[in-house]
């Protein structure tokens, strides 16, 4: 999904992401309404996800809303990633030993 609230796909997808939550939470309610289920621990579980997930996608949507009111300014900058990925790996070899593993890789250069 491209985060761009002027692209007609990006409001399309955040209204599915939007309503399928919100579908399991209309059906569940309306299950313990029509007494269909009772509102065991389980359920309630799921509806609490539900909100969570809710939430996390609110959440989303202020930070995309936020970027869009300032102008971002990025400064690119061009790094060797083979070099910072043998550092990474490098850097966990000590805990692998510790535990008698051995990490064995192979990183092509980068020119």
């Amino acid at each position: 999904m491209e985060d761009n609230p002027k692209n007609p796909k990006y409001i399309t997808d955040i209204a599915h992401e939007l309503r399928t939550p919100l579908t399991t939470l209309r059906t569940h309610v309306e299950a313990f309404i029509d007494e269909v289920w009772e509102p065991d621990k389980g359920h309630l579980l799921i509806l609490h996800e539900e909100i969570n997930h809710l939430e996390q996608l609110i959440q989303n949507l202020r930070k995309v809303s936020k970027l869009e009111e300032t102008e971002l300014i990025l400064n690119k900058s061009y790094f060797n990633i083979s070099n910072e990925t043998q550092k990474i790996v490098q850097s966990f070899i000590p805990l692998f030993k510790k535990d008698n593993y051995e990490i064995n890789f192979k990183i092509e250069p980068n020119n």
